[in-house]
């Protein structure tokens, strides 16, 4: 009887795994075999005759929650809610969520198009004749101040000796004065042509406008004493010399104490007081191409279209002073003051590119090109978008941030370790404080009370 019972037993287990093997050929007969194992759901090791009632809502809830949270790539299995939490390590975001690339948007190594200047650096076609290697000084400067401009000075210069001649009884020392006089005065040759008499009168009379009418311009230019001959001088320079790729944009400070409106206080200039020049200028030959004199607060944006007004004050200034040079694909460097993004986007409409140190407070710098203890001293990091890098480099105690719109990679140097943006940028940005540096130690001007003498001896 037990071994009839085993028997009856064994034959029932048959019956029953032969059924279930039937069934679940027939519910999965519409599968596909091959089916990915990173893609099969976990489940729970329970069948389904165990699972009843509000047990089996809250499986097919998680299976769901679990499929949504799953990623399918190629790479891994990582849960999507674990990525989110993971630093993004491709992209980095600044304040105002500007988005920096890791990697180089390009990888071309040929001269981009936008780095190409097609004018010849040097000495215009209509001045070759009259400039060459062997011309003096004397020759350039006569090109850059001509007589058109000294006979200005001569007209408004007599005007004025004129309504004072009655007040000398000695009526040598107010005579009028004529254009090789004038040239006496200016090159410092005065004692073969003049007595100190003489030289003190044409120090107190000298003009450059007219005196009738100074008033009136004055309402809408308070340039006028010296406006004129100014801007005479850097149209001519613009005229004689075509500068090079690579231009730099500074402020230089006009030395002078008395009593101005638009004086200004500038500390870390070796003056401290004066007036302020903008100046655009040949970063290599350190040849003045562009400037304006700075008046107050409007007029950076002077004479530039309505619809730039919104722009930033520095980017106002930029904007005017590089109207000479536009679409010709030469660059500009700029200091903190005048670099910014939004720059950087207006000299990219007007085909230039630009070099320049940002300050770290501005809101598209991401945080990790920011000073941190975690970076290693002369690490660099680099930033990209489709038109602008931006590079960051520990030097001792500091980080420097520098973006450019002419360089589109990751280059280092590997001798100095610094990036080739900064490299580029230190053998560029001193052309103005050169000039400044050469003005001081080559000094032509004397005290005066008259800022527009002031301006006149510097140029």
């Amino acid at each position: 009887m037990a071994t009839s019972d085993k028997i009856i037993e064994r034959s029932l287990e048959e019956e029953l795994f032969s059924n279930d093997d039937d069934v679940l050929d027939s519910n999965c007969s519409d599968v596909e075999v091959d089916i990915d194992e990173r893609h099969v759901l976990p489940c729970d090791s329970a069948s389904n005759s165990e699972i009843e009632g509000d047990e089996e809502a809250d499986l097919v809830a998680n299976s769901q929650q679990q499929s949504s949270t799953l990623d399918f790539s190629s790479d891994d299995d990582v849960p999507m809610c674990e990525l989110r939490s993971r630093p993004r390590k491709n992209n980095y975001f600044g304040k105002d969520r500007f988005r920096w690339s890791s990697t180089p948007t390009s990888s071309r190594a040929r001269t981009f198009q936008h780095n190409i200047v097609q004018e010849k650096e040097g000495v215009k076609q209509g001045y070759k004749n009259v400039l060459n290697s062997s011309s003096s000084p004397l020759d350039i400067w006569n090109q850059c101040f001509t007589d058109d401009m000294l006979e200005i000075i001569v007209l408004h210069t007599n005007e004025k000796i004129r309504s004072i001649e009655p007040k000398y009884t000695k009526q040598v020392c107010v005579q009028d004065i004529d254009l090789v006089e004038v040239k006496a005065f200016i090159r410092e040759r005065i004692i073969c042509i003049m007595s100190k008499n003489r030289f003190e009168v044409l120090l107190n009379v000298i003009r450059f406008d007219d005196s009738l009418t100074r008033e009136t311009r004055r309402e809408t230019d308070p340039l006028a004493p010296i406006s004129q001959l100014f801007n005479y001088f850097i149209k001519q320079c613009q005229e004689v010399y075509a500068i090079g790729s690579y231009a730099c944009v500074d402020e230089m400070l006009v030395a002078y104490r008395g009593r101005c409106r638009f004086k200004m206080y500038m500390p870390k200039k070796s003056a401290k007081y004066g007036l302020k020049i903008m100046c655009l200028m040949d970063a290599r030959t350190r040849y003045l191409l562009n400037a304006y004199i700075y008046t107050g607060r409007d007029s950076d944006g002077l004479n530039l279209p309505i619809e730039y007004t919104r722009l930033r004050k520095p980017t106002q200034a930029i904007l005017r002073l590089i109207s000479c040079i536009e679409g010709t694909n030469r660059n500009i460097t700029t200091d903190n003051w005048f670099t910014s993004i939004e720059l950087a986007n207006c000299l990219k409409g007007k085909q230039l590119t630009l070099v320049g140190t940002m300050r770290k407070n501005q809101r598209e710098i991401s945080s990790e090109f920011l000073p941190s203890r975690q970076r290693q001293l002369e690490s660099s990091l680099f930033g990209f978008t489709s038109h602008i890098t931006i590079t960051s480099f520990v030097l001792k105690k500091k980080v420097v941030v520098v973006i450019s719109s002419m360089h589109h990679a990751s280059n280092v140097d590997e001798a100095s370790k610094k990036p080739e943006i900064i490299l580029f940028y230190n053998e560029t940005k001193f052309g103005v404080d050169l000039v400044d540096q050469r003005c001081s130690n080559y000094l032509t001007g004397r005290r005066t009370r008259r800022w527009p003498l002031a301006i006149f001896y510097t140029y």
